[in-house]
């Protein structure tokens, strides 16, 4: 499958894709986790002192 050079670029493209999605995926769920716990503390918060 990696006789030639278009193959070989072709594998590692994908490759970058796939590590690069994985990653922005992770940092998604991490600042969105986060994000969404800190709106709920604020929104507490806010229906608390109304």
């Amino acid at each position: 499958m990696l006789k030639t050079l278009f193959s070989k670029i072709v594998v590692i493209f994908i490759a970058i894709l796939i590590v690069s999605t994985s990653i922005t995926g992770a940092m998604l769920y991490i600042f969105l986790g986060n994000f969404a716990s800190e709106e709920k503390k604020i929104c507490s918060v806010i229906l608390q002192t109304a």
